[in-house]
This record gives structure tokens, C-alpha cells and sequence, in this order.
């Protein structure tokens, strides 16, 4: 769900640049120079690449391929994307100074640089002559260091994508001078510290993805500020205590994720506002008390992971309203009561786990079931299901993972199962 912001940016701004009728001037020399200048230091990393073939003297770089123009003939955009192979161990390590050539192009308003591999600090200095940029995309590289101050003065960013680097220290509250970002991407790097309370004043968030870093401290109740986020993933970081009520002021949120931190306490019970919620995953955390019954009044909502927490109670009667759940794990709980048969009525269920360490779960072995869904993975462990297994769970055709460890089963495994094509069995 995360991609959908980042492929109608990229598109909206490739409509716009390329929206202009054809050039009625030829590229300007010196940004032509500039490419070619790329293009030779690149050429020691790069085999072949028929993209860049087009790259020459004698055409028109307003015709080449991976370079759009405006239509007074300047270099609007360049999508240099995985123009570089994997970089090796053994292989020479392509520093980010190759860059140098394109801080001549001072118009550019959209710029991919990902998956190239690109090792060494962001250049600031260059970066800090685009002024003009909207779009920057530089996921998928080695930059270290920290986020230099010249990104932060690029106050045109709408779109910021640096995932999966190597980048490190805090997060400070320059960040708030990019008033215009809809789309935050810092995920998988080494950031550290608290969240600057600057970034909450960023009213024209629609996603912001902090996942995988070393985050730590509160979600400040600020972040109920951020009423246009449709994105809000926070996972495997360090951050703690409860989770704000606020969040139930981002009506318009589709997914949010919280995985794998420290929270604790209840959760709020303010996310019956989130209609338009289609993920939530809450799992990895230290939450208690009750899932709140009015979960199952989110009508749009397709995956649901609470799992690996401390919930009690019963699993909320609600749910069997969620229309088009197809992802529900709720294991390694205290979850008690009856395991309702109603689960396994929801259409379009194809993930379920429940049970596992912890729970009190019960299984009516004199349920009799006619499942409405199709389950392609099923986690029942330790909910005191007893005798032959279950005759109803032979009728899952597209099963491929089925486990039913900690039980109390008796006989052969059904021959039909044994038939299927199975990839994961537990059973001890």
C-alpha cells in the first residue's frame, strides 16, 4: 500500500514535463556538456547500457532516453534509476562525487538516482543548486553520514525518498522547512533519537515511512496534526508508551504500522474514525486490555496483525463485519473464550492465525463447519483442539501453511491434506 503515493507523484510530474509540446529549442549546450561529462565518468561502472547509447554528440539531449525537457529546451527531468549493476564486494565502489556533473543542470525538477549504489556522503553543496527540485529520489544506495543541511533548504520537495542508505545520527528540525512534502521515505537506515516535533507541523503529509531505524521516545499526541496522511508506517524502531488518541483524527489514513516497538496500554479506542483504513499492524508491541469491539466498524479494512502482544478478552464479536478482511493474526496473546465459527465465515479470509503461546483460547470440538472462505495459511497452535483434525480444514484447497502444534490430536493426517501440496506442516 506504501507504493501508491510514490507511483502518482512520479507519474503527475511526468504528465507535467512532458505535457509541454516538443521542444522549440535544442537543449542547452552546457547542459548537454554535463550529461555527456555523466556519462563518461559512469561509463568505467557500467558494461552497456542501451538507455544511454542514445547519449552523443550529434543528437538533441532532449531526445535521449532516462532526460525530459520543458519546452524551452531545458533538462526538467533525469530518471537515472538502476542505471548502475550491484556493486560487489570485490568491485570498485562508485562514490557519490560522480554526481558532480548533474549540480550543473539548475533546472531540474525531478531527479531518481535510486538503486544505483552509490557510496559516501550526499553531496550537499551540489544538491543544494537544485533549487528547483519537486520530486528526489535517492533510495536504494550506501550514503552515509547525516542528511545534509542544503537538503532541508530545498523547500520546493514535494516528494523525498532516501530509504534504505546508510545514513545515521538524528533527525533535527530543519526538517520542518519542507512545508510542501507529501511523501517522506527515510525507512531502513540508522537514524536514531526522537522524532523532531518539527516534522508534525508538515500539514501536506500524505506518507511518511520511518520504518527500520533507531528511533526512540513518545509518539507525541502531535501527530493527530497530520490530517492528510494516508501512510503512516513507524515499525521496528525503539519508540514507547501509549499510543495517542489523536491518531483518530487522520481520517483520511489507509495503513499504519507500529510493529515491532515498545507501546503499551490499550489500543485507543479513537481508530473506530479511521474508515478508510485498509492495514493496520499493531503486532510486536506490549499492548493490553481488550481489542476494542468497535474494530469491526472499519469497512474497508483488509489486513489486521495484533499478534505478539498482551490483548485479553474475547476476540471482538465485531469483526465478522469487516467484509473484506483477507489477513487476520491475533496469536501469541491472552486472548480467552470460545473460538467463534463465525471466523471462518468471512468470504474473504486467506490468512488466519490464532492461538499460540500465552492464549486461553478454547476450540468447540463439536463445532460443525462449513467454511465460506478459502485459507491459503492457517495457525490454530495450542487452542486445545483434541482428537482427529479437524474435517472442515481438508476443504481448504489452496492451503500452503497449516499449523496445529500444542494440540491434542489423535489419528492419521487425512489423506486428502496429505494430497494437497502443503509447503509448511507443524504439528508437534
Amino acid at each position: 500500500m506504501a507504493s501508491t503515493p510514490l507511483l502518482t507523484l512520479f507519474l503527475s510530474v511526468l504528465f507535467t514535463l512532458n505535457s509541454f509540446p516538443a521542444p522549440s529549442f535544442s537543449c542547452q549546450p552546457h547542459q548537454k556538456q554535463a550529461l555527456l561529462h555523466l556519462k563518461s565518468t559512469l561509463a568505467a561502472f557500467i558494461n552497456s547500457s542501451p538507455d544511454l547509447d542514445s547519449w552523443n554528440m550529434t543528437s538533441d539531449c532532449c531526445s535521449w532516453q532516462r532526460v525530459y525537457c520543458t519546452e524551452t529546451g531545458t533538462v526538467g527531468e533525469l530518471n537515472l534509476s538502476s542505471l548502475v549493476p550491484p556493486r560487489g564486494i570485490n568491485l570498485v565502489p562508485l562514490y557519490s562525487d560522480v554526481l558532480t556533473p548533474l549540480f550543473h543542470i539548475r533546472s531540474l525538477v525531478a531527479l531518481d538516482i535510486s538503486s544505483n549504489s552509490l557510496v559516501g556522503e550526499i553531496p550537499g553543496d551540489g544538491f543544494g543548486n537544485l533549487t528547483k527540485l519537486v520530486y528526489l529520489d535517492m533510495h536504494e544506495n550506501r550514503f552515509s553520514g547525516s542528511i545534509p543541511s542544503q537538503i532541508w533548504r530545498l523547500v520546493n520537495l514535494l516528494y523525498l525518498d532516501m530509504s534504505f542508505n546508510l545514513l545515521e545520527e538524528k533527525l533535527g528540525p530543519e526538517l520542518g522547512s519542507l512545508r510542501n512534502l507529501t511523501t517522506l521515505w527515510l525507512k531502513r537506515n540508522r537514524f536514531h533519537g526522537l522524532i523532531p516535533p518539527q516534522l508534525f507541523e508538515l500539514g501536506s503529509l500524505q506518507s511518511l515511512d520511518l520504518s527500520d531505524n533507531q528511533l526512540e521516545g513518545v509518539l507525541s499526541p502531535e501527530v493527530g496534526k497530520l490530517q492528510n496522511l494516508e501512510y503512516l508506517i513507524l515499525k521496528a524502531n525503539f519508540l514507547f508508551g501509549k499510543i495517542p488518541e489523536e491518531i483518530g483524527n487522520l481520517i483520511k489514513l489507509r495503513e499504519f504500522s507500529l510493529q515491532n516497538n515498545k507501546f503499551f496500554g490499550r489500543i485507543p479506542s479513537s481508530i473506530v474514525n479511521l474508515k478508510k483504513l485498509e492495514a493496520l499492524d499493531l503486532s510486536e508491541n506490549s499492548l493490553s486490555m481488550q481489542i476494542p469491539n468497535s474494530i469491526g466498524t472499519l469497512p474497508n479494512v483488509t489486513a489486521v496483525d495484533l499478534s505478539d502482544n498482551t490483548l485479553t478478552g474475547p476476540i471482538p464479536s465485531s469483526m465478522q463485519n469487516m467484509s473484506k478482511l483477507i489477513i487476520l493474526r491475533l496469536h501469541n496473546n491472552m486472548l480467552d473464550g470460545e473460538i467463534t465459527t463465525w471466523l471462518f465465515k468471512i468470504i474473504t479470509l486467506m490468512e488466519l492465525f490464532i492461538g499460540g503461546k500465552g492464549n486461553n483460547l478454547i476450540w468447540n470440538n463439536e463445532a460443525k463447519i462449513v467454511p465460506n472462505c478459502n485459507l491459503m495459511l492457517l495457525s490454530m497452535s495450542s487452542c486445545n483442539i483434541s482428537g482427529q483434525i479437524p474435517e472442515w480444514i481438508s476443504s481448504q484447497k489452496d492451503m500452503r501453511f497449516l499449523d496445529l502444534s500444542n494440540n491434542k490430536l489423535v489419528g492419521r493426517f487425512p489423506d486428502v491434506l496429505a494430497d494437497r501440496k502443503l509447503e509448511i506442516i507443524i504439528m508437534s
